[in-house]
């Protein structure tokens, strides 16, 4: 199977940080969440009582992804501060992209964090947990993979997760995948893992010494202010629609102090 790299050129505009970090549980239409749209296309669908927001991508065949600086996929983002953390949520969908002109498809809901500003760009360091669909002309297959993106020159690094936990399940009669997605950070080191049912995690996930890990020179160092998102990375000829909910951000405190 092909992998299409997540790491492609696009433009979009990122929340600055700076703000105080809100802790605990809470709605993606809180204050803290800024929405970006770089193709102005996407629909968001805010679910108070679900503390859930779904996204509604349009048909395309120019990868709605990420490259050093710049993030083209449609995406909320809000502040994870200087410390450490754990990040989680659930993503659900019935990813199936279909196959576009070139023979694939693509549909990933992620779980994202970015550094701040710098250069001009939007960031200059990204780390993604994803998981969702990918169909190369044989039907859907689901995938996870864990990503980063840096300096030098935006060297990248890839792990694939081959057969990813997750759950099938019916909504509103129809069959969709799920599961969910925690990024940890502890130091400058960011961690990502899987889990069916949010309680068991696979991985760690990350810049690790793993052969089976494409490494193109990125250090995986994560220093100062970062923020945290998710968004719906895609290359399909179908409407994309993903869900995402049960968000938690949890700060945590370094040993010690």
């Amino acid at each position: 199977m092909r992998h299409l790299p997540i790491v492609l050129c696009c433009l979009a505009t990122i929340a600055a940080p700076g703000a105080p970090v809100p802790k605990g549980k809470g709605g993606f239409e809180a204050k803290e969440w800024k929405k970006a749209d770089p193709g102005k296309d996407c629909k968001f669908s805010f679910d108070a009582r679900e503390g859930s927001v779904t996204f509604k991508v349009p048909p395309t065949r120019r990868y709605r992804g990420l490259a050093t600086g710049r993030l083209n996929a449609p995406h909320l983002v809000r502040p994870a501060g200087d410390g450490d953390f754990d990040a989680r949520v659930r993503v659900r969908a019935s990813f199936d992209p279909g196959t576009t002109r070139a023979g694939f498809g693509h549909a990933l809901g992620a779980l994202f964090v970015v550094d701040s500003a710098k250069g001009g760009g939007d960031f200059s360091r990204v780390f993604i947990a994803d998981f969702g669909g990918v169909d190369d002309g044989e039907g859907p297959v689901p995938r996870a993979e864990a990503q980063g993106a840096g300096p030098p020159r935006g060297a990248a690094w890839a792990k694939h997760v081959d057969r990813p936990p997750h759950r099938v399940v019916k909504v509103g009669g129809k069959v969709e995948w799920e599961t969910h997605l925690k990024v940890t950070r502890r130091g400058e080191a960011l961690r990502a893992y899987l889990s069916a049912d949010g309680k068991k995690w696979s991985g760690p996930y990350g810049r690790l010494p793993d052969s089976s890990a494409r490494d193109t020179g990125f250090d995986g160092k994560f220093s100062g202010e970062l923020r945290v998102g998710v968004g719906v990375l895609s290359i399909s000829d179908r409407e994309t629609v993903v869900t995402f909910d049960r968000f938690k951000f949890t700060p945590v405190k370094a040993k010690g102090k």
